[in-house]
């Protein structure tokens, strides 16, 4: 069956979208490629290559353990890098290996380790750093878009040797345009020449998104074949600098005339705006160090390419909130409306090229300028689907209405949010567009598959408009997403002031709801107070002590906008008078939600009272200590008293033990068991979990929690208390904090060598330790010693070794190899301290 010329093409570009450029299965001939699992124990993938760089073949130490050939210094450093939070978004260096540079990232389960030559340009890393600060000081983060990205080709050039240097920005409809360029004079220009959306497929261009630098070393050279362990799947090279390039985008750059590029994704808002592409006509690598600088220069540039736009996105929607504000300030009233449009058409038709605008509410067309007649304009808003943003576009709207008339408009430009249309119109154009080379398709028929062949000329290709109207640059798109945004404000500031009236009303009535609670709770206390049972002053200071007490719970909650009542803070709030008392608190950062706030601060409240009138805050030598815990279920509080008075049950059923009896089971479904024992109260309260807020919601309000956070399985989790981390890689160390700080530390210690160690062991209280084994020229067995006779837990990490000697030493204690993740750590501290 013959397939039409659409279907064809069709079937090509599918096929061109189905090209693995992620993992081609072969790396470039500048260096060579190991991938190793997390553990960095074994060997699973090895480029052809290797053999020539070491005394082995490829083939012989797949599955062997990677210290074959580098020292324990490297995989140490490779395991510090594989455990950073960046190594699955940049290529980060390690070291040297002879003449080789090491870098390393990880992708999915696998660490790839690259060992490249040093590069064709004689500079070491430190010159490309010079270079790069050069670079940077020279691109000015106030110039507009068009200086950045003219002083950037020109500086980037300069930079790094290649022939020609140029900013390729991508166009509304996918296609690209050369807007800047820098090129040695023997070479030809591509400035203002426009390339067809297919050239760049949408596969690489997501490929872009996620990869800081590509380089292709010669076109011409033969690619190294990855191997693999078996089973192993196919390795993502996205990452990777050596990445080998595919056959069809090799034709294409020889059909460029082109030996060697590099190209550097210019991303904005995480999206692919742009390329910096470097050519050069025969091959080059640029390496040791150079590379990433280069990298780092692509990474900042689009930054101050993102500030650039942002800049005019501002100033367009500034443009725009005058023209809208205008509109809409007689929403309801078409003679109003009517003198609002003959203020604003002018400033309208000025935001963008145009021959004609048109606004559009409910039934009403207003119009200025050249622009279809208003039944035509009908049509078009009933067939016209907007796109992204709610905008559409079209250079020859014709099309979309063959048999009507548009009064010689051929390009249209449609905002619409709700009942609201604003058009901006073109007419048809007589101007001629310049493609680098022809932007039409050329189709292989392979017996009966299609493939698109690499275009293979380049020369300057005019094309007529041919009837359509100038496109729409990114610009103009800039501007009428700026009109959109301000439209859409308007309209929502129409819908606020119309509920504004309705939202009072609600506010209204669930203030009135809390401020009866609240008073309804003071008259029961007030109601409760048995005047029989004391003088009057004592019972005013009750009163005023219980009131203060709901006051404080109040503070808490207010003063630092938390949505709930963190327990070791109320419980300092109410030990607070009680400062020569002997007290301790231990347990995790966990908060109580605001519906529960003040009746557990009453209960706190009447517990710390009467351990002053009756238990053990009531002379020098009484001691409280109060600790709490969470599992599934819930949260439990246990209250022990000591060294106090002799306590007897006095059976007295007064508002403080009403309170603390009944208060979370009746409201909650909680519980409280109480014990009077001789030697001091001992009591147990218990809080469902349907009240309880994690430590990390207490400050972002989210719901109520399923404990606990980590993975490490159910049941109560002794507290952490203040820990220790000994670790000589900063970041590795910083983030093992943050992740202990999660868990629920007290306060954590950072330290880089043994003597930082032992200072803070000198100077804080320290309740756990996380030992690296291996430090920076030492080793920890010593503080680890000293823990062990001060009967402080720890455990072990390490990056350097197996450990099998400090299993020896240490056969009681844990240890885990970097990298780890969370679960990992948390399931090694909590199993320690249990």
């Amino acid at each position: 069956m013959n397939k039409s010329l659409a279907e064809q093409e069709a079937e090509a570009l599918k096929k061109c979208g189905d090209v693995p450029f992620r993992a081609p299965g072969h790396i470039q001939s500048f260096g060579c490629l190991i991938g190793v699992d997390l553990d960095v124990s074994k060997i699973e993938y090895v480029s052809r290559n290797v053999e020539e760089y070491f005394d082995f073949g490829a083939e012989e130490i797949i599955g062997k353990s990677p210290s074959v050939f580098l020292s324990n210094e490297h995989i140490h450093e490779i395991r510090n890098m594989a455990g950073r939070s960046t190594a699955n978004t940049q290529r980060q260096l390690i070291g040297e290996y002879k003449n080789l540079k090491i870098a390393g990232h990880v992708r999915g389960e696998t660490i790839i380790i690259e060992l490249t030559r040093e590069g064709d340009i004689a500079e070491n890393q430190s010159q490309g750093l010079d270079r790069l600060r050069w670079l940077t000081s020279k691109i000015s983060h106030e110039a507009p878009l068009p200086v950045v990205v003219e002083e950037a080709v020109r500086h980037l050039r300069s930079f790094s040797g290649y022939d020609r240097v140029k900013a390729y920005r991508f166009r509304p409809d996918g296609s690209g345009e050369v807007i800047a360029e820098s090129r040695v004079d023997n070479v030809d220009s591509f400035l203002g020449l426009r390339f067809p959306a297919f050239d760049i497929p949408e596969n690489v261009k997501q490929l872009y998104v996620k990869t800081p630098i590509r380089m292709i070393y010669d076109v011409d050279a033969e690619p190294i074949e990855v191997l693999s362990a078996p089973k192993m799947p196919e390795l993502d090279l996205s990452l990777a600098v050596l990445r080998g390039s595919m056959p069809v985008h090799s034709e294409y750059l020889k059909n460029m005339g082109v030996s060697s590029t590099l190209t550097l994704p210019i991303v904005v808002n995480n999206k692919l705006w742009g390329l910096f592409a470097f050519h050069h006509y025969c091959p080059r690598y640029v390496g040791g160090g150079v590379d990433l600088a280069i990298e780092f220069a692509g990474q900042y540039l689009s930054m101050v390419i993102s500030n650039a736009i942002s800049k005019q996105i501002v100033q367009s929607e500034l443009d725009a909130i005058k023209i809208v504000n205008t509109l809409f300030s007689n929403k309801d009233n078409h003679k109003a409306k009517i003198i609002s449009w003959e203020k604003v058409k002018l400033q309208l038709s000025n935001l963008m090229p145009c021959c004609g605008v048109a606004y559009c509410y409910r039934d009403k067309v207003h119009q200025y300028g050249t622009c279809p007649p208003e039944d035509s304009l009908n049509l078009l808003k009933a067939i016209m689907n907007p796109i992204e943003n709610n905008l559409y576009i079209t250079d020859e709207i014709a099309n979309e209405l063959p048999k009507r008339s548009f009064n010689g408009v051929a390009g249209a430009l449609l905002i619409q949010s709700g009942e609201f249309f604003i058009w901006f119109f073109r007419r048809s154009s007589d101007s001629m567009v310049s493609w680098a080379g022809s932007p039409e398709k050329e189709l292989i028929n392979d017996g009966e598959e299609s493939r698109l062949n690499p275009r293979s000329s380049f020369e300057a290709y005019k094309i007529s408009a041919d009837g359509k109207s100038d496109s729409w640059e990114t610009s103009d798109v800039i501007e009428a997403k700026g009109l959109y945004r301000a439209i859409n404000r308007a309209q929502s500031e129409l819908v606020i002031r119309d509920s504004i009236l309705e939202n009072l009303e609600l506010v209204t009535q669930e203030l009135n709801h809390r401020v009866r609670n609240i008073l309804a709770l003071v008259q029961s206390i007030i109601e409760q107070s048995n005047p029989k049972t004391g003088s009057v002053d004592v019972i005013f200071e009750e009163l005023q002590a219980r009131i203060l007490s709901l006051a404080n719970a109040h503070d808490i909650l207010n003063e630092s906008g938390l949505s709930a009542l963190s327990v070791r803070e109320a419980m300092e709030r109410e030990a607070s008078p009680y400062t020569n008392s002997h007290l301790s608190l231990s347990g995790p950062d966990v908060g109580i939600s605001k519906d529960a706030a003040t009746i557990f601060t009453l209960v706190l409240h009447e517990l710390f009272s009467n351990a002053a009138k009756y238990g053990a805050f009531s002379n020098s030598d009484g001691c409280l200590d109060i600790h709490w815990d969470f599992s599934h279920e819930g949260l439990n509080i246990y209250w022990k008293e000591s060294n106090g008075p002799t306590v007897r049950d006095t059976k007295k059923a007064g508002f403080g033990s009403i309170l603390i009896h009944n208060a979370f089971a009746y409201e909650f479904g909680g519980d409280t068991e109480i014990n009077f024992k001789p030697s001091g109260l001992e009591l147990k309260m218990f809080l469902p979990s349907s009240i309880i807020v994690s430590r990390d919601n207490i400050h972002e309000g989210l719901a109520q929690i399923g404990f606990p956070q980590t993975e490490i399985g159910a049941g109560v989790r002794k507290p952490i208390g203040n820990v220790l981390v000994l670790e000589d890689d900063f970041l590795v160390a910083t983030q093992t904090k943050q992740e202990i700080d999660r868990l629920g530390a007290s306060a954590t210690f950072l330290a880089s060598s043994n003597a930082e160690a032992l200072r803070i062991l000198g100077m804080e209280n320290v309740n756990f330790a996380v030992l690296d084994i291996n430090l920076t020229g030492e080793r920890s067995g010593a503080i680890a010693n000293m823990l062990i006779e001060q009967r402080i837990p720890f455990i072990f990490v390490t990056g350097y070794d197996s450990g099998e000697e400090t299993m020896r030493e240490f056969p009681d204690i844990a240890i885990i190899k970097k990298p780890y993740n969370s679960n990992k750590l948390a399931e090694a501290i909590f199993s320690a301290l249990n």
